[in-house]
């Protein structure tokens, strides 16, 4: 018999000896202990290949969802940048108009003050015509007057009456009318 890394390897021979049958009965227990790890371990490795395949599969499908991912995410980071720059765009047109309202408003707010201003001037131009225009319808009526008796007769005789333009106005006084 050869001796393998200075272990002796005992045969059984056809008559058993009592020291050679407790050898096989101890070799044939540890043989059925190693088969069943070995089965054990054999079902272990079948399910750990097939987690194996399962997970390349799986890690495939992610790879690919990845990829795909992540061309949507540039294609999303351009919408977004596009959309930015539009949105810049557009706050920058309405801030024009912003400031357009202010400007007009102001430019409102200027046109109503000339515009009290020049309203103030008006009620006191007539205000002040007041004046005048009583003392011209009093000195009319005194010329009226006047001219009534410094005509004579003349002035209220029959239905005729003499007309008299008073130079300063344009409107004509007939003498007789009060």
């Amino acid at each position: 018999m050869e001796n393998f890394g200075g272990q002796s390897s005992h045969v059984c021979s056809d008559k058993p000896t009592s020291a050679t049958c407790d050898k096989c009965v101890e070799l044939g227990a540890k043989l059925s202990e190693l088969e069943g790890k070995y089965d054990l371990t054999f079902i272990h490795n079948q399910k750990l290949i097939v987690d194996l395949s399962k997970s390349t599969e799986a890690n495939m499908i992610l790879k690919k969802n990845e990829k795909e991912f992540k061309i949507l995410i540039e294609t999303l980071r351009k919408d977004l940048s596009e959309v930015t720059k539009i949105v810049s765009r557009k706050q920058t047109v309405i801030n024009n108009y912003i400031n357009m309202l202010e400007e007009t408003k102001k430019e409102l707010a200027c046109v109503k003050c000339e515009n009290e201003a020049i309203q103030v001037k008006i009620d006191s131009y007539s205000n002040s015509r007041y004046v005048p225009d009583h003392i011209i319808d009093i000195l009319l009526i005194f010329i009226l007057l006047l001219a009534r008796y410094s005509l004579g007769p003349r002035a209220n005789y029959g239905s005729t009456t003499t007309p008299i333009v008073v130079p300063w106005e344009t409107k004509l006084v007939l003498l007789g009318d009060s």
